[in-house]
Order: structure tokens, then C-alpha cells, then sequence
């Protein structure tokens, strides 16, 4: 087995920016800037997620979100001849790509982006934030966001994570709205490269959103929020005041202050969910794991 190595964030930043997206490795980085004859082929079927085993213990140039699966590095966007927008745009190195598959049922794509990252590719002039989601299904989407469009209007008012190194986002999946930590977010529809996967087959027709029939104990509890006294409203209440708890947390809180019976209320999580709906949280996460943001706190 190869030898493992570590390197610090400021070295593992350098070689991001020596490498070729969606095709390098940092073996393969650092045997081009050593001069060195080019990988082997098995080294090559790692980076091209054919070799399972040592696509295990080689960790890919880009930045996957660390709960979710690890996608191949070869992106097949263009056949020979038509090079597209999408093309140009993952070829091009100043460009920050950032990668992610999800499961059906979720409901969201989860990336990440490096501050440090962010601001050494703004040093040398302008880039875009390229998010490729579900890549090589057919639900694949790729969109493009100009770093200036995020210093302006999104980063100064989003979370960097506890340790303040990155800033973690999700892209929702029926409504393809970017939400960052601590409730910012955007419409991501005017941000969609055309020359997507999925956007071939629509030559050009109007792409439409099919609406979720709601179910009937949403307006229910979306009507109780004009009441203060109910559980939807305390617990908008006491997320705003807190500006950001987990899950967990948020169900104790019913129980010892919110007035619920048990943790297990099915009331705590159809309360959350329509605040969530109408915009007055977002959340991230799922399971025991997830974290609840107010999009209306100070905090």
C-alpha cells in the first residue's frame, strides 16, 4: 500500500489550485509539478471512480460534503464537437466546482465551500461557484454562481461553520432555492447552465415546477400560528430568540418549556415542518443530526 501523508489546509489549498477539475487527484497534481512521467493506469481508474478499493483511501481534489457519498471526478457533458457553456465552464481552473450526489428521498444536494479557498481564487480576478448536483443521473442540475453575486448579497449575511473555515449550503430540490447557514438565501433558477443533462431533451421549452399537493394538517397547523398561545408559535418564538439549536435540543425545549407531553409529539415535528414550508426556518442535516436556523433572528 502507498504511503499516507498529511498536509495542513494552506498546502491542501495550493494544490487545488494547480489542479485540473474533475480530473486530478493530488498524486497526480504533485507528479505533474514534479515533473514526472503521468499516473499509471490504475492510478488513472482511481480518480475515474472505476477501482472502488483505492478510491477508498485517496481523497479526490474538490469538496464533497463529509456525510454524503463520493462521486466520480469525470464529468461527460459535451460529445465531441459541441463543446457547450457547462464545458467551458468546468474547464476552466479559476472556477471553484463543488460536487454532490443524494438519495432520492432527500429532499435537498449539501455542499461546502472554504473561505480561504473563496478568497485566494478572488486574488486572481473573477470565478464563478460551480454546483453540480446528482452527477450522471438524469436528475442531474449544474449551476453557476458568480463569486461577486455571493460577496454582495449572500456571504456577509451567511454562518461559517463552528470551526469558521467554511460556509455549508443546500440547494433545494423542488424549488432550486440556495439556502446558507443562518437563513440567507436565493433563487438558484437564474443561476442554471442550460446545456445541463437535463436540459437537453427540453430544446429550449420552458422548464415547470410541479407543485406538492400540501397535506391537510399543514393548514391546520399554518393557521394556528395566528394564535400565540400554540405550539407552531411558541416554538417559532423560541427558535428566533435562540437564532440556531438542533433538533434534539428543540425537543426538550417543547417538553420542559413549550407545554409538549413527550419528545415524541408528532405536534414538534408538523409544527417544524410548516415553519419550515413558509420560510420562517431552514434546517440542515437529517435525523438525530439535524440543525434548525431562524431566517428571522439577530443572533
Amino acid at each position: 500500500m502507498a504511503p499516507v501523508i498529511r498536509v495542513d489546509e494552506e498546502v491542501w489549498i495550493w494544490l487545488q489550485s494547480h489542479a485540473k477539475p474533475f480530473q486530478d487527484t493530488p498524486n497526480s497534481v504533485l507528479r505533474r509539478l514534479a515533473g514526472l512521467a503521468p499516473e499509471t493506469r490504475r492510478a488513472r481508474r482511481i480518480h475515474e471512480g472505476l477501482d472502488v478499493a483505492a478510491l477508498q483511501t485517496e481523497r479526490m481534489i474538490g469538496d464533497l460534503h463529509p456525510t454524503q457519498p463520493t462521486t466520480s471526478t469525470s464529468i461527460e457533458v459535451a460529445k465531441e464537437g459541441q463543446r457547450s457553456h457547462l464545458h467551458q465552464l468546468l474547464d476552466d481552473s479559476r472556477n471553484y466546482i463543488v460536487t454532490n450526489t443524494s438519495r432520492p428521498s432527500d429532499p435537498h444536494w449539501w455542499f461546502q465551500i472554504y473561505q480561504s479557498q473563496l478568497e485566494l481564487r478572488a486574488s486572481n480576478g473573477d470565478f464563478s461557484v460551480v454546483s453540480v448536483c446528482d452527477h450522471r443521473r438524469p436528475t442531474e442540475k449544474v449551476f453557476s454562481v458568480p463569486y461577486r453575486y455571493l460577496l454582495d448579497n449572500i456571504l456577509p449575511q451567511a454562518r461559517l461553520d463552528p470551526g469558521g473555515h467554511r460556509y455549508m449550503f443546500e440547494i433545494k430540490k423542488n424549488t432550486l432555492q440556495f439556502v446558507f447557514r443562518g437563513g440567507v438565501h436565493f433563487d438558484g433558477m437564474q443561476f442554471l447552465v442550460p446545456n445541463a443533462p437535463q436540459d437537453a431533451q427540453l430544446q429550449g421549452q420552458e422548464k415547470a415546477l410541479t407543485p406538492k399537493v400540501e397535506p391537510e394538517y399543514v393548514a391546520a397547523y399554518r393557521e394556528s400560528l395566528k394564535n400565540p398561545d400554540s405550539l407552531p408559535s411558541r416554538m417559532k418564538k423560541y427558535i428566533d430568540e435562540n437564532g440556531s439549536l438542533s433538533w434534539n435540543d428543540l425537543k426538550k425545549a417543547c417538553v420542559q418549556h413549550l407545554g409538549c407531553r413527550s419528545d415524541t409529539s408528532g405536534s414538534i415535528g408538523a409544527s417544524l415542518q410548516v415553519l419550515e414550508r413558509d420560510g420562517y426556518v431552514t434546517t440542515t442535516g437529517r435525523a438525530e443530526s439535524k440543525m434548525i436556523f431562524s431566517t428571522q433572528s439577530s443572533r
